[in-house]
């Protein structure tokens, strides 16, 4: 098997190259994954109080990750911000 030497240059050429693939690759690829967000976030988005978005939670859509005691309930970000447009539409 043959023995190849690639200097620092080749090197950083080749990473060069290999960070333009991805990050064109990472463009053209959708992320249609949900951005969660936590109670307080979702709560200074909707201009609520921490306490009033818990006992509100259920109008949005959320998940609860740990136990039942324990857990941290996150909302999904774009269903507030339409929650959020829709109302300022109907004050209009």
């Amino acid at each position: 098997m043959e023995e190849f030497i690639i200097n620092d240059k080749q090197i950083q050429e080749i990473a060069d190259r290999t960070a333009a693939i991805v990050l064109h690759r990472l463009k053209d690829e959708p992320n249609d994954a949900p951005v969660y967000v936590s109670v307080k976030e979702a709560a200074r988005i909707i201009g609520v109080s921490v306490s009033h978005m818990y006992k509100i939670r259920d109008e949005y859509p959320h998940i609860r990750r740990g136990n039942n005691q324990q857990g941290h309930i996150f909302f999904i970000r774009e269903s507030l911000m339409a929650s959020l447009a829709t109302a300022n539409i109907k004050n209009k």
